[in-house]
């Protein structure tokens, strides 16, 4: 429907008084923040000049207390005007991107809505300008046509009909475009967000959400919410809309510290850190699950993280690595839900026949005998775990022996003070010397309680695999691995160097929790975990326990499952957090690539025509065969120049592994503005960048380049997911280079999908 000249000119009219009252407001907001800021640094100097430097009494540390108290309300003030003044700014730029005009029931005529980043109200009138687009009535313009439609509230649904929607570019307070749609939200406004080159970190997909993912963003009625979907289809960026909208939803109740985001490492997390500020709140913290383990383990134990066992796993062999084929065993076998009964079995088999206790005997005198340490240990302490009713035994066995450490040192003190020898040593210095020699006369009988009551995961694991037997006994001989006592002897191998295997850390932590106690996160009310496809159902036991009463958002896609060993999947992480109170969704569109990317990336997969696509046109993957590895490496940097002389922002050139990725990127490095990713890396890098495939999940880029796809390469069937993970990272250009033979995991792709090339 064409828009009339005098409705362009009512439109500009109402932009700028909009932007005019939000340049107001912005302008009392920094005000309120240079105010906040100056209270901030008041008290601060109030501190330093008048309070007290050093805590010497009760009135100090009230004192102290009243000053700090006073701080933390004004810097959490100070946050809070400084979020709305980063609002403000935004709506000054572009207030508002969309309008619904909706007449309710009842009422006589529609109301305009216009809806944007977040609310603005007129401070004279007190009118509605912008709605936030998680406010309730919002959410027609993404859910429905023009026509019937409604909107929930707390009251219930409110229905009526909705006679406009309309969708608008405004830049620097400029109108640049509107048009009105009858459609979902309008593919014209996703295509020219789909065409943008990917020169910068994930960006808000606020203007361009779709039906089925505003449904996900708004979903209350479950506290643990499944989503599945291919590459491309927004997984990640609805989870960062789903966390503003439950923050915008439940201010009162959550905020930024009470979310956290699990990323599959920290080149994701850095990736996708602009999304929640774009959106008008702060960065909830995110982590990953092996920060997490090391935390809850400690600085003492040295860790393997999962990029270091894939590349164990991509780069060696059985002809390479003699004990290679005995780990593989143990990394699917320590990945399996036979594992985690097993483990469960050994914590029953530690409290009911791994305690052992004994007499405790001081000075020939028995105080505390065996049976009545394992009885407090059986019955009275049974409310506790483990290892705090080993601990409580100990505290127990230490105070029955202080009325006999009391006499000994009193004994002791008289026998140095009646020594002629001793008659100019000080009264301090003799009770010194009493304490002294009671500690060496009762040390090793406290050691060895210590010794008794100690209990270090670490230590048990290593028990456990230290007896084959103790394991086939405690599987009952069901599923185990053919090389169990290789895979034994290896595990206690590894353990004995000093460093926990990717395989054996969630397990250790999951046995630390059993036998030694967790303590729940209960600030933590909404988790996100995102390629929940790599965790293994140990993972999701340990957050089970972790945060036993948050929301969980967990988002998958199991056909980009980059370890060829993980075995989780939804039923298996649905039986662990609960399916009472579940919802499994499933995004079938994909956003990324192009048409002919899509095509061709979907044609990997068994069933991979399930994936729609959005018809965004462009040219079609190309795969060079070169005669020589050096052919291919002169192949592909003639490639990697064009793409640059022709204005292409974001290229990545993807390897199989990070011992290719760093040989290659030493082929290319000459070339200058080149960077290499490893999985030590912190932050996302522009430009052009070599990494291995494991590492780029999750991100994207403008054109990639698959360094090497012959048969030698990419030759195990486990591995077509990995080289899909990598192919479906291209937006708009994708090529293929390979040496030799083909892999066969694309050989079978009809070869309408794509083009060929050859380089002598």
């Amino acid at each position: 429907m064409t828009i009339s000249a005098e409705e362009w000119a009512l439109e500009r009219s109402r932009l700028e008084h909009v932007v005019a009252e939000a340049d107001y407001q912005l302008g009392e907001m920094r005000k309120a923040v240079q105010r906040r800021k100056g209270s901030v640094l008041d008290i601060r100097r109030s501190m330093w000049e008048d309070g007290p430097r050093l805590i010497r009494d009760v009135d100090d540390q009230i004192n102290a207390a009243i000053y700090l108290a006073a701080l933390g309300r004004e810097e959490r003030d100070y946050l809070v005007v400084k979020r709305l003044e980063r609002a403000l700014e935004k709506l000054v730029d572009s207030p508002y991107f969309a309008r619904v005009d909706f007449r309710a029931e009842g009422e006589d005529a529609p109301e305009q809505i216009y809806i944007g980043l977040s609310t603005l109200i007129d401070h004279v009138d007190n009118r509605h300008l912008v709605y936030d687009w998680r406010a309730p009535i919002s959410s027609i313009f993404y859910d429905f046509e023009p026509g019937e439609a409604s909107y929930e509230t707390e009251k219930g649904p409110i229905k009526g009909i909705m006679t406009l929607k309309r969708q608008y570019k405004i830049v620097r307070g400029q109108l640049q475009y509107m048009f009105n749609t009858n459609l979902r939200v309008s593919d014209e406004i996703l295509q020219e967000v789909l065409s943008k080159s990917a020169d910068g970190r994930m960006s808000s997909i606020v203007t361009t959400i779709q039906r089925e993912q505003n449904r996900i963003i708004r979903e209350e009625a479950n506290k643990v919410l499944v989503v599945q979907g291919p590459a491309g289809s927004g997984k990640t960026s609805v989870a960062l809309h789903r966390v503003a909208y439950l923050l915008y939803k439940y201010r009162d109740a959550m905020s930024s510290d009470s979310m956290v985001i699990f990323s599959p490492n920290r080149i994701f997390g850095d990736y996708i850190s602009d999304v929640l500020p774009e959106l008008g709140e702060q960065n909830i913290h995110q982590t990953t699950f092996q920060e997490l383990a090391e935390r809850l383990l400690g600085s003492s134990v040295a860790t393997e993280d999962m990029s270091e066992q894939l590349e164990y796993i991509l780069t060696k062999s059985e002809e390479s690595e003699p004990r290679y084929a005995a780990r593989i065993e143990g990394i699917k076998y320590k990945n399996s839900p036979r594992f985690v009964s097993l483990l469960r079995e050994y914590a029953r088999y530690i409290e009911e026949k791994g305690v052992v206790l004994e007499d405790v005997v001081v000075e020939g005198q028995t105080i505390a005998t065996k049976e009545e340490l394992t009885e407090l240990f059986r019955e009275r302490y049974t409310y506790l775990p483990i290892g705090k009713r080993l601990e409580k035994v100990y505290r127990r066995v230490l105070f029955l022996m202080k009325p006999h450490e009391d006499r000994r040192a009193a004994e002791l003190y008289q026998q140095i003070k009646d020594d002629p020898s001793q008659l100019h040593t000080s009264e301090e210095e003799i009770r010194a010397l009493s304490l002294a020699a009671v500690k060496r006369e009762f040390g090793p009988v406290k050691a060895r309680v210590r010794q008794l009551t100690k209990i270090e995961a670490v230590d048990l694991y290593r028990r456990l695999f230290e007896s084959p037997e103790l394991i086939s006994s405690l599987a009952g001989g069901d599923g185990l691995p053919e090389r169990l006592s290789e895979m034994c002897a290896l595990t206690v191998n590894h353990i004995h160097a000093g460093k926990l295997r990717f395989e054996d850390l969630a397990p250790v932590v999951f046995l630390k929790a059993m036998v030694e106690g967790i303590e729940e996160l209960s600030h933590i009310r909404h988790v996100v975990l995102d390629e929940m496809q790599d965790y293994s159902p140990f993972h999701f036991e340990i957050l089970k326990m972790l945060f036993p009463r948050s929301g969980v958002t967990a988002l998958g896609d199991i056909n980009q499952s980059v370890h060829p060993y993980a075995s989780a999947n939804y039923e298996t992480m649905l039986d662990i957090l609960g399916r009472q109170r579940s919802t499994l969704t499933h995004l079938t569109r994909s956003y990324r690539s192009t048409e002919q990317i899509t095509k061709f990336t979907r044609a990997m997969l068994e069933g991979g025509d399930t994936i729609e696509y959005i018809a965004r046109e462009g040219a079609k993957p190309v795969i060079t065969r070169a005669e020589t590895e050096e052919a291919l490496m002169r192949a592909l940097q003639v490639r990697l120049l064009e793409l640059r002389r022709s204005g292409v922002q974001s290229i990545a050139v993807i390897c199989r592994s990070a011992a290719d990725a760093d040989r290659v990127f030493r082929r290319l490095e000459r070339l200058g503005q080149i960077a290499l990713v490893t999985h030590r890396a912190t932050a996302f890098e522009t430009g052009s960048v070599v990494l291995p495939a494991y590492l780029a999940k999750g991100l994207e880029f403008d054109a990639v380049l698959i360094h090497n796809a012959g048969a030698a390469v990419y030759g195990r069937e486990n591995e077509r997911k990995l080289l899909y993970t990598a192919c479906t990272r291209a937006l708009h250009d994708l090529f293929i280079f390979y040496t030799g033979t083909l892999t066969p995991l694309l050989s079978g792709i009809d070869p309408e999908l794509y083009d060929t090339a050859t380089w002598a």
